[in-house]
């Protein structure tokens, strides 16, 4: 039976049978995680979402709520135009990253439902099954049909900690539609796919404004490679892409994503959550490597960039049979367009652990505008997953099968160990909220029979009010607490957690101090509240509320 085994795992199968070999491990791995409640979207987790990483406890409160005000929303142009967010202007949802396509399905749904599902819990589920889905896809394209390829691509890519430790970015766990694009390229150099290459990127575009910038240039590298290889198809290769462009921006345009707002899309800060240049090379947060389970290379703002000990041991493996040299030279577009993602990754101040190795200065209006981009590395994800895409195949094609099988087999147990740590805090995460800083039930009993909420300072300003980082994380969750609340009920609001637009804090200070209206619950949060003849008052913990009544 040992003797035979190589062979019966090599065998090639029917696509659905490695397709659901790949999803029902992908499904146990984040059974593994996730309890059920909160899949469904019903556990107490949806009370106040939170992430893991220290600085991102507020994200996917900010997510949740944006999903929920959109999904109540009633039918505009654009479509993700969102009146009762900081009305009467309104702001476009897009922004707060709530997932759109989901957000606009749940909208659809809610006649059927009684009212908007959460459909997050079971947009994560399938984030998380994704990647080993996707993988399997690739490597059949690359020629690789078989269990092993199946069962190897599921275990090495869904737990890979450089995408567990995004929790607490819903759109952001999506990073099986890198792969996805990956295996539309390698799938598209034998067989052109231009209506598949559309709805992923419509489909990515509706997602995160990261991941569609990093589908989007593995998309142009297919059709510049294309390009390349085939002089004579350069023409119907232009009219391809230049329709696929014109169909893509139609969808920015009718859903607001391009529109006037689109030039204060930037932000300052650029470089800081970049990728420590040896973050993808040692061991952070490891299972594998216990001393090194709580450690994290360069500064907490950066980018884990760690793929795991099992991709890391495939890759080793895979060198000496690969030809990395010819591979460059057949993907040229690709391997380009990978680079360039990388470079962005480190950003224009590159660091090596506690080192600053190289800063570039950039001129102000640069260095804002690629602010859109603060977290650059990011981009290293797409390289991550090219790097496994190629080490997987170069691994299964060679002679020694017995060799690649135990190779995959101690990989995969590796890598499934390497990301405990991670699984297990999203597991304690996912199991129960965000402990309040403020009476919930008392502060929800006031919304419940007001016509919209105003607090005081809002997200935007609070920055200039906080005098200490322990009291801004404290307004800060305030400030998403009651937010939360308010888009339960559908309340117009004056406060939003958007990194990247301005607040106007002079003109918020002025609408503190004006004549309060009657039905609207006003929350300060800090600072004296202005004098309110005929305001009911009450005390919540460290803030005060008040209304007028109707």
């Amino acid at each position: 039976m040992a003797a035979r085994l190589p062979a019966w795992v090599f065998r090639p199968v029917a696509w659905p049978w490695a397709i659901a070999l790949a999803a029902a491990i992908g499904a146990a791995h984040t059974l593994a995680m996730l309890p059920l409640a909160t899949i469904l979207g019903t556990g107490p987790f949806w009370i106040f979402p939170r992430g893991i990483v220290a600085g991102g406890l507020v994200d996917m409160g900010q997510e949740l709520m944006g999903y929920r005000y959109l999904a109540q929303a009633g039918w505009t142009w654009p479509l993700l135009h969102v009146p009762n967010i900081t009305p009467p202007a309104g702001m476009n949802a897009f922004w707060l990253d709530p997932v759109p396509w989901l957000a606009l399905l749940a909208r659809l749904l809610a006649p059927l439902a009684g009212g908007p599902p959460n459909l997050l819990g079971l947009f994560l589920f399938a984030a998380f099954v994704l990647p080993g889905v996707a993988m399997t896809a690739l490597l059949r394209a690359a020629g690789q049909p078989s269990l092993l390829a199946a069962a190897a691509a599921a275990l090495l890519a869904d737990p890979m900690p450089s995408l567990l430790i995004e929790w607490g970015h819903i759109a952001l766990c999506a990073q099986g539609l890198l792969v996805l694009a990956l295996a539309l390229y390698v799938a598209g150099r034998t067989r052109p796919r231009p209506w598949l290459w559309l709805f992923l990127l419509a489909t990515t575009l509706l997602t995160h404004l990261y991941l569609f910038v990093m589908v989007g240039g593995i998309w142009a590298a297919g059709i510049a490679q294309a390009a390349l290889d085939d002089r004579h198809a350069r023409r119907r290769l232009a009219v391809q892409a230049a329709l696929t462009v014109a169909a893509t921006t139609a969808l920015g345009v009718a859903t607001g994503i391009l529109s006037r707002d689109t030039a204060s899309g930037g932000t300052t800060g650029f470089g800081v959550f970049s990728l420590n240049l040896a973050s993808p090379f040692l061991p952070q947060l490891s299972g594998v490597f216990p001393p090194l389970a709580g450690y994290w290379v360069g500064m907490r703002s950066q980018v884990l960039g760690w793929p795991g000990t099992g991709a890391w041991l495939v890759l080793l493996a895979a060198l000496p049979a690969g030809a990395p040299r010819a591979l460059v030279r057949r993907h040229a577009a690709l391997a380009a367009v990978l680079l360039a993602f990388a470079l962005f990754a480190l950003s224009s101040r590159v660091t090596l652990g506690a080192r600053v190795l190289l800063d570039v200065p950039l001129p102000d209006t640069l260095a804002y505008a690629l602010g859109a981009f603060r977290a650059s590395g990011r981009f290293v994800w797409p390289v991550t997953f090219a790097a496994l895409a190629w080490a997987l195949p170069t691994l299964l094609r060679q002679r020694r099968r017995g060799f690649a099988v135990a190779v995959l087999a101690l990989a995969a147990v590796l890598q499934i160990v390497d990301a405990g740590p991670i699984r297990a805090a999203i597991a304690e995460s996912a199991s129960h909220p965000l402990a309040p800083v403020l009476d919930r039930a008392r502060a929800a009993g006031i919304l419940a029979t007001a016509r919209a909420l105003a607090v005081f300072p809002s997200s935007g300003c609070i920055a200039t009010l906080a005098p200490s980082p322990a009291r801004e994380a404290w307004l800060n969750q305030a400030n998403v607490e009651l937010q939360l609340l308010a888009s339960e009920k559908n309340l117009p609001l004056n406060s939003v957690v958007n990194s990247r637009l301005a607040t106007d804090c002079a003109a918020e200070a002025r609408d503190r101090q004006a004549p309060l209206r009657p039905g609207v619950a006003y929350f300060y949060l800090a600072g004296p509240p202005p004098d309110a003849d005929g305001a009911v008052c009450a005390v919540l913990d460290r803030l005060l509320a008040c209304r007028v009544p109707k």
